[in-house]
């Protein structure tokens, strides 16, 4: 009931155009005729070189004949799931994206552009590994992953060919790497690699960071940073004009991965940072008094309750900051001309210390590897000694003495700010703080600087201290092997599809024979893997309980609001790891509910508005556990724990407050009840079980009483599935008469009439239960489950599940399919209801009955 993959579907398209724009000087529209056209391909693709380097490491060693699949593969054989044929050279790239995390081409364009690998056995071979088993096979999306870094920086130095001053001149790449088109559809396909493996693991913060640096290359204007490439004479400054299409649909990308990944949405640099950070228990939103312009947590999404799952982050965050600054620049060029450089400057100093302040603020400041951003916001504000100085053109140097003072000021915030948090390089930092405060000059300077250095060094020595120790428990400085930081999020481990006994083929017991023996390629080595696999499983499992349950002991002496980002960056960094282990999203989900704090006031107080108080801060932590519960489903849709948890706190604190003050501050009440109701009834729809029918069946005779309740129970019995060996052995050979049967034990299942249709079932009670097998006039018109002992019941449904099986594909990975896996009926189902007849209903003779 716990644990399912998650279900992936392919109709993946994306259009791609290109659109030749460029302002001389500012942003302005050109007419369709003065657009410069390319030249249609012919519709073949030119055969390009491989890249340098010998072709990747697909291509290494691709001769040798005993590392190859039994049978050859052509490479439209793969074209299944996970892949999609490339459109020809010339004509536009039509892809869907809208179903992306982020925007991404969702499937590996087949066949690849690159020449070397279609004729590359070993690229086709991890290709169609990928295809059918997405979920599982990580050496095969590394091979494919590498492979596309590898071609992407040999496309590197001829990226300047898609800017719109090198279309306008008619510029083409050398022969090697193509047309334009070519290589347009090159970029395409490693863009498309990383938009399938994100798909399936969209938290894999190493790929999303790899995809963004690609995608900020593609966007760079001449004379920008990450362009290649002399800037052409007379070139303008760059602007947001002279982006091409296919540069803009990139920064599309770029900022959705943005906005996903690190919850953000200012992308130019203009927010103002306030005292509310994303993940702070306490919301300026929902805290203050009752009125108009309170927004109501539940409604709000995940991202802006929570903030995004890769905000731990930190190569994420600087790839954000780069961006910001370009953007700023390039608004500064639009808006002050090129003699008013202090202007600019000063533009662009502000929106990009404002980034750094948003990264810090959004869990920059707390993540793995937080010495990467406070180290570039360091080395940012260090760099302003530069620019306040400037030569004019007859030699005179003018200095900025009032952004000389403002840096002198924000670096020693920022140092000591920084020497409070444990990180890589520490004692490094406090060095560089002490020196800076001694060389400071002027009356009284050297008692400043003392003062200041005694004050701050308390906190220095017990970030270091926190430091060491966090690295003991947690083994930080190598928390890939450790932690299994920066691995792909693969469903948990299962055993063995046959279900050998583990026990009788380490021991060579009974039955355990030659083939069956570990080492000798039977069943014994497939035991003996899946022990392996298990086992490591759980002790990355182990370590990060024991990670998560030290931060909770706040060892850094936090504040309430900075502990809530502490913790939930450490859960954030879990999830990224095991998002397809629902326990993950469970524990997090407790901590959001129980052990959150908030910023703003106490959860305690004798005063009434104290007490009204909380049970807006319960609301607003209930909100976020919901938001941490739904994002779970999203990722393990299958998963009943998560749903039974979220059914349980949308009951308590779900919906809004009622006109009659049934429900309190906290909402829940009969709003509560009703959310709860639909997400049970949708989740019995989509996972029909036993258990779901049990939950939704408590909460529907709860809040809607004796018939609603009988109804849920009557659905389940038409719509579960029944076992043959669940029936009565010794009924198994009779008819309804009494009269032996020569189905045998075939007969025993539910069955449906002709058509195929179920009635609905009458009022428990409505009738004996000992009548129906008597009113029974044969298996074929049997349309319910009415009883146990009856050999009619339910061979059609049997057969026809076993036929959706099978008209599915079968494959453990193709779950795309229409056709809803229905549970089976077990005792809980009938003992469950006989149980709220007999106490809540107070009927023990219906009770009986079932």
């Amino acid at each position: 009931f716990f644990r399912s993959r998650q279900h992936n579907s392919g109709n993946n398209h994306r259009t791609s155009h290109r659109s030749l724009i460029m302002a001389p000087a500012e942003v302005m529209e050109m007419d369709g005729d003065d657009v410069p056209k390319q030249e249609e391909g012919t519709g073949e693709e030119e055969e390009a070189a491989p890249p340098s380097g010998g072709g990747g490491i697909l291509l290494s060693g691709a001769d040798e004949p005993e590392d190859e699949p039994d049978e050859e593969e052509e490479p439209a054989a793969t074209a299944g799931i996970g892949t999609t044929a490339a459109p020809s050279a010339g004509a536009a790239a039509v892809f869907n994206t809208a179903d992306h995390p982020y925007h991404l081409i969702p499937s590996i364009i087949t066949p690849s552009p690159f020449a070397h690998h279609n004729s590359s056995d070993r690229y086709r071979s991890a290709l169609s590994r990928v295809t059918s088993a997405p979920l599982t096979d990580v050496e095969a999306w590394g091979a494919i992953l590498t492979e596309a870094s590898t071609s992407y920086r040999s496309l590197v130095p001829h990226l300047h060919y898609l800017s719109a001053a090198s279309l306008a001149t008619g510029a083409s790449p050398p022969p090697n790497i193509g047309t334009i088109a070519e290589l347009e559809s090159k970029l395409d396909w490693v863009e498309s690699c990383h938009g399938a493996l994100l798909k399936h693991f969209p938290y894999a913060a190493s790929y999303v960071v790899s995809m963004a640096e690609i995608l900020l290359g593609q966007t760079a204007l001449p004379g920008e940073d990450g362009s290649i490439g002399a800037v052409p004479a007379g070139f303008p400054p760059p602007h947001e004009g002279m982006l091409t299409d296919r540069q803009r649909k990139c920064q599309e990308k770029l900022e959705k991965i943005f906005t996903v990944g690190l919850g953000v949405t200012d992308l130019d640099g203009t927010a103002e940072i306030t005292a509310e950070a994303v993940g702070t228990a306490a919301s300026a939103q929902g805290d203050d008094e009752d009125g108009g312009g309170i927004i109501d947590p539940f409604t709000q999404s995940s991202t802006k309750l929570l903030g995004g799952i890769l905000s731990p982050s930190a190569e994420l965050w600087l790839l954000y900051v780069r961006y910001v600054t370009r953007r700023s620049t390039r608004i500064a060029n639009m808006q002050y001309p090129p003699d008013q450089i202090s202007s600019k400057a000063e533009l662009i100093r502000t929106r990009t210390t404002t980034a750094y302040e948003t990264a810090l603020s959004r869990g920059g400041a707390y993540c793995l590897n937080n010495h990467l951003v406070w180290g570039a916001y360091l080395s940012f504000v260090k760099n302003w000694e530069s620019q306040a100085t400037s030569t004019a053109a007859d030699g005179t140097v003018t200095t900025d003495h009032a952004l000389l003072q403002k840096r002198l000021s924000h670096l020693r915030r920022l140092y000591q700010r920084l020497v409070g948090h444990p990180m890589t390089g520490l004692d490094q930092y406090w060095a560089e703080y002490e020196q800076y405060e001694k060389n400071q000059g002027g009356t009284g300077a050297e008692q400043l600087a003392a003062a200041l250095i005694a004050e701050h060094q308390p906190r220095y020595q017990h970030a270091r201290s926190v430091y060491l120790e966090r690295n003991r428990v947690c083994d930080l400085r190598n928390a890939s092997t450790s932690l299994g930081v920066g691995r792909l999020a693969c469903p948990p481990v299962e055993p063995p599809a046959d279900g050998a006994s583990s026990t009788a083929v380490a021991e060579g017991g009974v039955g355990a024979g030659a083939e069956d023996a570990p080492g000798a390629g039977g069943e014994g080595d497939k035991v003996a893997e899946y022990e392996t696999a298990l086992e490591e499983e759980l002790t990355l499992l182990s370590r990060w309980t024991t990670r998560v349950s030290y931060e909770r002991t706040n060892p850094e002496r936090l504040t309430p609001g900075d502990l809530n980002s502490r913790v939930r960056a450490v859960f954030k960094e879990y999830v990224a790891c095991f998002h397809r282990h629902p326990e993950v999203w469970d524990g997090w989900s407790a901590w959001e509910l129980l052990h959150s704090s908030s910023s703003s006031s106490s959860d305690g107080g004798g005063s009434g508005a104290g007490k009204k108080l909380t049970g807006k801060i319960m609301r607003k932590r209930a909100a976020m556990a919901d938001a941490v519960l739904g994002l779970g489903m999203e990722n393990v849709p299958s998963c009943a724990l998560l749903v039974i948890q979220r059914a349980g706190v949308l009951e308590r604190y779900g919906g809004k407050a009622s006109a009659d003050g049934s429900s309190g501050e906290g909402g829940g009440g009969a709003a509560g009840g009703e959310a709860a109701i639909d997400l049970l009834s949708k989740y019995a729809t989509d996972h029909p079980t036993t258990l779901s029918y049990v939950c939704l069946q408590r909460m529907v005779r709860k809040y809607k009483g004796v018939s609603a309740a009988r109804a849920v129970f009557s659905r389940a019995r038409r719509e579960l599935k029944i076992r043959a060996e669940d029936c009565v052995e010794e009924m198994a050979g009779t008819g309804g008469d009494g009269a032996a049967d020569d189905d045998g034990p075939a007969a025993n299942v539910v069955t449906e009439n002709e058509e195929g249709d179920k009635a609905g079932d009458s009022k428990v009670g409505g009738k004996k239960a000992g009548a129906s097998a008597a009113d029974t006039t044969g298996g074929a018109s049997r349309r319910m489950v009415t009883t146990r002992f009856d050999p009619s019941v339910g061979s059609a449904f049997a057969a026809a599940e076993a036929g959706a099986e099978a008209g599915a594909g079968g494959g453990a990975d193709n779950e795309d399919n229409s056709a809803v896996k229905r549970g089976v009926i077990t005792h809980h189902l009938y003992s469950s209801h006989a149980d709220l007849e007999r106490y809540l209903n107070s009927s023990p003779h219906v009770a009986a009955r079932v």
